[in-house]
């Protein structure tokens, strides 16, 4: 009884944990898309996704760091062709919306 109580008082530790985060990053990603150029929340996501590509290289049974790294590089390559094909720079306004519906429909 008392080892239940343990993991039930453990358990909502962890919630408690993980909801603190999801409202700190739910901050954070209403921030950027409201108060970032396009080309830095194009940066800002870019990043983002890369650290995901990592942790999902690993959920995909990539265990040396070599495979790893080559499917990191192949989606940052992946990442940098969409920003050339959708016009994405620091001098641009935004995405050209009938390319980006284009290259992505």
């Amino acid at each position: 009884m008392v080892v239940m109580g343990l993991l039930r008082e453990r358990s909502l530790k962890v919630l408690k944990q993980r909801i603190i985060t999801a409202l700190i990053l739910v901050f954070c990603f209403v921030l950027a898309t409201t108060q970032l150029s396009a080309f830095a929340y194009a940066c800002v996501m870019a990043g983002a996704i890369l650290v995901i590509a990592w942790e999902w290289a690993r959920l995909a049974g990539l265990v040396k760091k070599q495979d790893k790294l080559i499917f990191v590089f192949s989606v940052a390559a992946i990442l940098i062709t969409l920003c050339v094909l959708l016009n994405v720079s620091p001098n641009s306004d935004g995405i050209v919306g009938d390319r980006a519906r284009i290259i992505l429909f």
